[in-house]
């Protein structure tokens, strides 16, 4: 791979990625720039890691996770100068993308995390975000956020510390909070209620209505989900937050994939749809090493 950045990518100018050990990212590889604790949540986005990555960028050197870099700097990006002031210390990302708790009662196939929990418990291993890590990154930048996704990784109803993080939500509330689940753990309304308080956008992972498909894919029956899905479309009808799904496009869901979507919006409310789709390294290929990594592709609405 060439070692010149030939388009210039603005996701270190804007996203903050943060991870349940405490790892962070400007990237939306899953590859760690840098680590953080409570005492130092607060310095991520101007950290000697990230300044040195945006100043690589800005003198067009492809290193680091930018040498592995899938995307080749084609989606995101941005001409030089033209968006992206040119400096490497900035007052606040635009979008902070964060897994509060790497905890979750699946196994899906192609989830990368299945992998890092092989042979443990991730129910009782599972790595979270403390409170008092929650409580200094939103004081430093929640409240000029332009979105925070509040959960990227695990299961966000299996969150030891949920209602903590609800109440910081609501004292350091952002333009935008979205928030995904998988449906597979039955809550209360009162719970519902709480979490979609301080939330403008949900999404349900699913990927086919099919019931032996799904539990195929996500090892659960889908009952669970449309039982969840229900409750949170009756709270909706006073609330106005956004009700849509996310979807891994993969070959066994291809043919079903316009029902898929016509039973979505037509029987389930979606008002967006976000795809994704699995890709292959050919080094370490399914079969064999069954590395999986998912891009986000679209979103229709």
């Amino acid at each position: 791979m060439n070692d010149k950045i030939e388009v210039f990518c603005s996701i270190p100018w804007e996203d903050l990625i943060i991870y349940a050990d405490g790892g962070y990212s400007v990237c939306t590889s899953s590859e760690r720039i840098d680590y953080a604790n409570e005492s130092n949540s607060h310095l991520m986005w101007n950290s000697e890691a990230v300044r040195n990555h945006r100043a690589n960028i800005l003198e067009g050197k492809r290193e680091g996770v930018c040498k592995k870099c899938s995307y080749k700097t084609i989606n995101n990006a941005t001409p030089y100068g033209k968006e992206i002031e040119k400096t490497t210390f900035l007052k606040n990302p635009k979008t902070i993308a964060i897994s509060p708790t790497e905890k979750c009662n699946l196994n899906c196939f192609m989830c990368g995390f299945t992998r890092k929990y092989h042979g443990k418990n991730r129910m009782a291993e599972g790595e979270e975000l403390s409170v008092s890590f929650m409580e200094n990154l939103a004081e430093s930048y929640f409240s000029d956020l332009e979105t925070l996704n509040s959960n990227c990784a695990g299961e966000i109803f299996l969150y030891t510390y949920l209602l903590d993080f609800i109440r910081i939500l609501k004292e350091f509330k952002p333009k935008t909070v979205i928030t995904s689940t998988s449906g597979s753990v039955m809550v209360g309304e009162r719970t519902w209620e709480e979490v979609l308080s301080v939330h403008d956008k949900i999404s349900f992972s699913v990927d086919s209505f099919d019931r032996n498909l799904h539990q195929t894919i996500r090892g659960f029956d889908i009952g669970k989900l449309l039982k969840n899905l229900e409750i949170v479309r009756e709270i909706k009808k006073n609330n106005k937050i956004e009700l849509g799904f996310n979807a891994v496009i993969m070959k066994m869901t291809i043919p079903g994939l316009f029902d898929f979507v016509q039973r979505a919006v037509e029987d389930h409310g979606a008002e967006f749809i976000s795809f994704q789709n699995v890709f292959d390294f050919e080094s370490e290929s399914f079969s064999k090493e069954k590395r999986w990594r998912i891009f986000y592709n679209n979103q229709i609405k």
